[in-house]
């Protein structure tokens, strides 16, 4: 019971604030533009994190929203590679897993995230060793119009987001083990086009699918003792709260499924959790999920959507 009101106690003070880019969630978006070439092929927008101790669920959007050549079902495969030296240059990069998906994209165009277990693709989360590269391979044909690579202009991470290729000039598939022996391998600022931040991000969290409506969702940070966990109710329709809890009810309740019990409630769209530097508190695991009221898509009366949720375990 101390450890709940330890946490009951920051969680009630939790600020409505903005939170910053930084690792591993560099931007929220919206995306600026979708990017694409006109060569075709197979080209790997990439993310540099330094600051998770495991990679336990992979996002990514696709596109942009009022773009109108169709991208969902193109070949997608999701890469992680170890850092060696820990300096954010991939050249030297040493895969750690390849997780091609089936069906491929999927919500392309749609502003919305979608999710990849890495714990169900390979059976366990990958631990990370420092500094770590995301990468999201998708393969198209030339002179498609395809812009799958989502990038928001509005923030960059300077040194940290890179592109990869492979061209149809150079025979074979996309070498996940030798990235530097495909066509390119170069940071986003050289690419031509302005930098910016590709909608890409890591989580040590397990997120569950237990949205209605059309609300989105994020929750990031490392969930390690004294640092921040911070939740975002994504671009609200409505009055938009947060909720944390203890109990995994995973309830369903008018077309919607209720995560947690909502021992603490937050006001805003926007909260940061500080976690205690407290020993006792590790294992613990919290759950935390937002709702919008008076957005439609959700329960019709009253009024709300509810969010997918987040898992968290405290470590």
């Amino acid at each position: 019971m101390r450890v709940r009101s330890s946490l009951s106690g920051l969680a009630s003070l939790a600020l409505a604030v903005s939170a910053s880019a930084q690792c591993p969630s560099y931007t929220n978006g919206p995306a600026s533009a979708g990017i694409g070439s006109v060569t075709g092929g197979t080209y790997v927008p990439m993310v540099y994190i330094d600051c998770l101790p495991q990679i336990s669920t992979i996002e990514v959007q696709f596109g942009r929203v009022g773009a109108t050549v169709p991208i969902d079902g193109l070949p997608l495969t999701l890469a992680v590679w170890d850092d060696p030296t820990d300096d954010s240059n991939p050249a030297d990069a040493v895969l750690v897993a390849t997780m091609p998906i089936t069906g491929g994209i999927t919500g392309g165009h749609t502003g919305r995230w979608q999710s990849y277990s890495v714990t169900a693709l390979r059976g366990n989360p990958i631990l990370a060793t420092g500094g770590m590269f995301l990468g999201v391979a998708v393969s198209y044909a030339p002179q498609s119009g395809a812009g799958p690579a989502a990038i928001d202009f509005a923030s960059f991470a300077t040194g940290r987001m890179w592109m990869g290729a492979r061209e149809p000039s150079l025979p074979g598939a996309y070498d996940f083990t030798n990235i530097s022996g495909n066509s390119f391998l170069r940071p986003v600022q050289n690419l031509g086009f302005p930098p910016g931040n590709w909608l890409i991000r890591a989580n040590p969290f397990e997120r569950a699918a237990h949205a209605c409506g059309t609300t989105d969702f994020a929750t990031t940070g490392s969930g390690t003792l004294g640092s921040n966990l911070i939740s975002t109710v994504l671009a609200p329709q409505g009055s938009p709260l947060i909720g944390y809890g203890f109990a995994n009810l995973a309830l369903p309740f008018c077309n919607c499924t209720v995560a947690h019990e909502w021992g603490i409630v937050v006001a805003g769209a926007t909260s940061t959790l500080p976690i205690p530097s407290n020993p006792n508190i590790v294992g613990l695991q919290v759950f935390v999920q937002g709702i919008d009221f008076l957005a439609p898509g959700g329960c019709p009366n009253p009024m709300f959507a509810l969010t997918d949720s987040f898992a968290v375990t405290i470590r």
